[in-house]
């Protein structure tokens, strides 16, 4: 199977794009370090901007949503 890159889809209501380093900030602030989302997740509450950096260069989509 041949790699692709990771297209950016963009829908009326949602975009889906490649994770970008600075969408670490976002991520760490908004629910990395939140017990109860992270419940659910395979990881445990993020600990600094450090981890979840490192988080993201492993991941390939994230979903915005597409305000008008």
């Amino acid at each position: 199977m041949k790699n692709i890159e990771t297209k950016t889809i963009i829908t009326n209501r949602l975009i889906l794009r490649k994770f970008k380093i600075e969408d670490a900030n976002e991520m760490y602030h908004n629910w990395a370090t939140d017990p109860l989302c992270c419940k659910f997740l395979y990881w445990d509450v993020h600990q600094n901007l450090e981890e979840t950096k490192s988080i993201i260069k492993n991941y390939n989509w994230v979903v915005e949503k597409r305000y008008s």
